[in-house]
């Protein structure tokens, strides 16, 4: 179901995004949020998935752990990579999921008319993030598009990596009366952490 919402200048998109920090691409690899628990025998059905070190910003190991405690997880180990294997029950999981959803949601609507974005005007999306429609005040808006494009599927990557979906995120960028003006895809445009200065 695709929502779209009028975007306010108002929002804090900027410290948002910079302060979570997430790096995408080939750190994301190891999720998988379908494997069976094996190891926790309270618990009868669960998930067992990775998240990138850069998802918990500059918190010490003590502090990601306490973290994923509070939020159900256990059984959590630090990989090779830097990333953080946790097993959770499946309500938990769910529920972290349904939270980092809201979280990127957030995050891709708060690009709207923010710093740097002031000719992005509304956005459209879908639940998984696959498709994700900007639309422009005015029909040439330098590069604050393809900028918002990145932000977007650096963000959708994220979250369908950490929900065990396929990466896949389409960004339109359209014009004032609704004609398209460009379009950017992962993983054509890639998922590098993104800057305000792009």
């Amino acid at each position: 179901m695709a929502r779209g919402r009028r975007c306010g200048a108002g929002r804090a998109f900027t410290a948002l995004f910079l302060a979570l920090g997430l790096a995408v691409a080939p750190l994301l690899c190891g999720c998988d949020p379908t494997a069976a628990i094996s190891s926790a025998p309270s618990v009868t059905t669960g998930r067992r998935f990775s998240i990138p070190a850069e998802y918990f910003g500059d918190q010490s190991p003590e502090a990601i752990e306490d973290g994923l405690a509070k939020i159900g997880g256990f059984d959590v180990e630090r990989n090779a990579d830097g990333s953080y294997a946790v097993t959770m029950n499946d309500a938990d999981y769910e529920q972290f999921i349904e939270d980092d959803r809201a979280a990127t949601e957030e995050v891709i609507e708060s690009i709207c008319g923010g710093e740097g974005f002031e000719s992005i005007s509304r956005v459209t999306m879908d639940d998984d993030f696959d498709n994700i429609t900007f639309t422009s005040r005015v029909d040439d808006p330098g590069d604050q598009g393809e900028r918002a494009a990145r932000i977007a599927i650096y963000y959708a990557c994220l979250y369908q990596t950490l929900a065990g979906q396929p990466l896949v995120c389409t960004v339109r960028l359209n014009g004032p009366a609704g004609h398209l003006i460009d379009q950017w895809s992962y993983p054509e445009l890639g998922t590098e952490t993104p800057s305000v200065a792009d």
